[in-house]
């Protein structure tokens, strides 16, 4: 499903692969803006639920006047800290992979945990992941 641009700024649309309204496929509205320099996506709602291109930008509005006044968005919430999935996982690692997961924890211990740790899963950029693979192959 690729977006296209509606006439509202911010504002996309894309049509449903599965989904149909009124014989037609559904058409997803989603809006887009920066959040600390980086860009963030966020799905407004479906025309078979009521949602239009201009409902979407007037969301959009909301969200844009709520960062710039330093409020947090309504109804968004924070990722998980990097160390709290890496918990949930080697749990799941333990029971479901071969060696339980101790190559995982190796990386965790030697890599990953020292510099990702500590950030939540939405802060980590692809300049992270980069610079955390440089790194690891310099080791």
């Amino acid at each position: 499903m690729k977006r296209k641009l509606t006439k509202y700024v911010g504002v996309y649309e894309r049509e449903a692969q599965d989904r149909r309204f009124n014989g037609k496929p559904d058409i997803c509205f989603d809006i887009s803006y920066k959040v600390d320099g980086k860009k963030t996506w966020v799905k407004a709602g479906w025309l078979s639920d009521g949602f239009s291109a201009k409902l979407a930008a007037n969301l959009r509005a909301e969200d844009i006047r709520s960062l710039r006044l330093g409020d947090s968005l309504p109804n968004k919430t924070n990722a998980p800290y990097m160390h709290e999935v890496w918990v949930k996982y080697y749990t799941w690692a333990q029971t479901n992979l071969s060696r339980a997961g101790l190559d995982d924890k190796s990386r965790w211990k030697n890599h990953i945990e020292k510099s990702l740790g500590d950030k939540r899963l939405s802060d980590i950029s692809t300049f992270h992941l980069e610079r955390l693979k440089s790194n690891m192959s310099k080791a």
